[in-house]
């Protein structure tokens, strides 16, 4: 793992831990409209641990220390709405277990939308902030036909916006009409396929179909 890599997944780990933590906070705060009894405080402490812990590997889990920018901000979305879940029912479970009376279910409840709302924000910053200060990888699209147009409309739409289009490779550009917004050199001729992509500079090379 790069250097850089480690260190934006520390600072992940890290605000996860914060967010995770103040969104339950939050909860005890809106339950008890203010100022949370002592008893109650105390049980809050008291989780914090397992909590934690489970939540950083609820989150490895679910792949959401990896490839952070390749990923779409709707799955990072859809990702958190069973991960919430699965966090206030492991809550209510040692809760149960470990026979925290002071801990109130309807926190529970209120946890939900608090805990979902604070870790898609804190993410979505995240993800923000990270393609922001990423320098974006240079590709080459090669293929033929439709794929290789989805492909390309893929990229720019939605889904990788760490990667920057530089060339295009593709047997008929008709099927980039409405592509016009996108700049990227466009090549048609598929002769000396291998030398030309040799003499291109970029970081990745997409081949999106089958080249014979």
């Amino acid at each position: 793992m790069k250097v850089k890599e480690l260190l934006i997944n520390t600072i992940r780990i890290i605000g996860d831990v914060i967010f995770v933590n103040l969104a339950f906070l939050l909860a005890f705060k809106l339950r008890f409209t203010g100022r949370i009894p002592s008893q109650n405080y105390t049980a809050f402490l008291n989780i914090i641990p397992y909590v934690s812990i489970f939540s950083v590997l609820l989150f490895q889990m679910y792949n959401l220390y990896s490839n952070q920018l390749k990923r779409r901000i709707d799955e990072v979305f859809y990702t958190f709405i069973p991960a919430t879940f699965i966090i206030v029912l492991f809550t209510g479970t040692v809760t149960y277990l470990t026979h925290s009376l002071a801990f109130p279910r309807s926190v529970y409840l209120i946890s939900f939308p608090t805990l979902f709302v604070t870790m898609v924000a804190w993410r979505y910053l995240t993800i923000a902030l990270e393609r922001l200060i990423s320098k974006k990888e240079e590709i080459i699209i090669v293929g033929r036909g439709e794929n290789t147009a989805k492909l390309i409309k893929n990229i720019v739409s939605t889904m990788h916006k760490s990667y920057n289009i530089k060339d295009v490779i593709i047997d008929n550009p008709d099927y980039l009409k409405d592509l016009d917004h996108v700049e990227f050199n466009l090549y048609t001729d598929f002769n000396n396929l291998e030398e030309k992509l040799m003499g291109m500079d970029a970081d990745i090379v997409f081949v999106a179909s089958n080249l014979n």
